[in-house]
C-alpha cells in the first residue's frame, strides 16, 4: 500500500456558514463546484490517497472502500473525505482533483 499526495498551492478562507452535507458510501464518483480558497482534508487507515490539481473550479472525488465506510462532509469551501468507523483493514482508495491554491491535507496509516 502507498500513500501518494500532491500538494497544491496554499491558500485559505474562514468557510463562515455555509451549508453541508454529511454522507456515507462504499464508492463515490462525484464532481461539484468549489472555491479555489478552500480546503479539502482526506484521510484513511490503510490504502491509496492520489491528489491532482487542476484549472476548474470543482472537486472530482473517486473514492472506493471494502468496507461501506467512506464519509464526505461537504460544502462550496470545505471539504472532508475520511473512513468512517468500519471493520477496519479494508482496501481504500481515494482520487480526487482540485482547483489550483486549495489547501490539502492528506493522511494515511500505511
Amino acid at each position: 500500500m502507498c500513500v501518494a499526495v500532491l500538494l497544491v498551492a496554499i491558500g485559505s478562507r474562514d468557510a463562515g456558514a455555509q451549508r453541508r452535507r454529511t454522507t456515507n458510501y462504499s464508492s463515490r464518483d462525484t464532481t461539484f463546484a468549489f472555491d479555489k480558497n478552500g480546503s479539502v482534508t482526506v484521510t484513511t487507515n490503510s490504502g491509496d490517497i492520489v491528489i491532482t490539481g487542476w484549472s476548474r473550479d470543482q472537486v472530482h472525488v473517486h473514492a472506493v472502500s471494502d468496507d461501506d465506510n467512506i464519509r464526505m462532509d461537504v460544502s462550496s469551501s470545505r471539504m472532508n473525505v475520511e473512513i468512517g468507523s468500519g471493520r477496519r483493514g479494508g482496501e481504500t482508495r481515494f482520487e480526487v482533483s482540485v482547483p489550483f491554491g486549495v489547501r490539502v491535507m492528506a493522511s494515511g496509516g500505511s
